[in-house]
């Protein structure tokens, strides 16, 4: 390889790390009072994306997801994010696709497959039952959001003690893990057929 040499201004970054100082730079420019100019800080991102690992992807789709959701509706007294529409135009042009999976999606008690399911918590997927909410909980009215009040936590998806299955591989996200096109992907079936 040719030596290169430096510009003045420019420096040399590890690959890897060159997904950190992205990450955060990105999570910088989030704060509220932060307004960088839309056109720039797209064309950037855009044109840094191929060469930021997997896991700082994740990192700042997360960051920019949080920041969004943190304005819906606005908490904290928090200023209002800057450019909000080009973080979301961010988030959906460059976040992963949505989980492949090779689960049998259907309902273990009625056999309804492309509804919403809701599966145990913490259980491993060869021990999972997926229930429909028609057949999980008959005298509940969950909305085609998967969302229902109740009683003790308010507006919620659980149902009856259990949990949206959202496959991934051969197997069922975490609760807490799911990326949210797959998140999206669950919201978008029909709750009742």
């Amino acid at each position: 390889m040719k030596p290169r040499l430096l510009k003045e201004g420019e420096i040399v970054v590890d690959q890897n790390d060159f997904g950190l100082l992205i990450d955060e730079f990105v999570r910088n420019e989030l704060r509220p009072g932060r307004n960088i100019q839309a056109e720039w800080m797209d064309t950037h991102i855009r044109k840094w994306w191929p060469q930021i690992e997997e896991y700082y992807r994740r990192h700042i789709i997360s960051a920019i997801e949080v920041a969004i959701a943190l304005d819906k509706p606005p908490r904290y007294n928090r200023q209002e994010l800057n450019n909000k529409e080009m973080w979301a135009k961010i988030v959906k042009d460059l976040r992963a696709p949505r989980s492949p999976f090779t689960v049998k999606y259907a309902c273990s008690k009625c056999k309804k497959e492309g509804v919403k399911l809701w599966r145990d918590y913490q259980t491993c997927a060869d021990y999972c039952d997926l229930e429909c909410a028609a057949c999980l909980a008959p005298d509940v009215k969950v909305g085609e959001d998967g969302m229902h009040e109740e009683k003790d936590f308010g507006r919620t998806d659980q149902l009856n003690h259990k949990v949206p299955a959202i496959p991934v591989d051969d197997t069922y996200w975490g609760y807490t893990s799911v990326p949210s096109q797959d998140v999206e992907w669950w919201v978008a079936l029909p709750t009742y057929k």
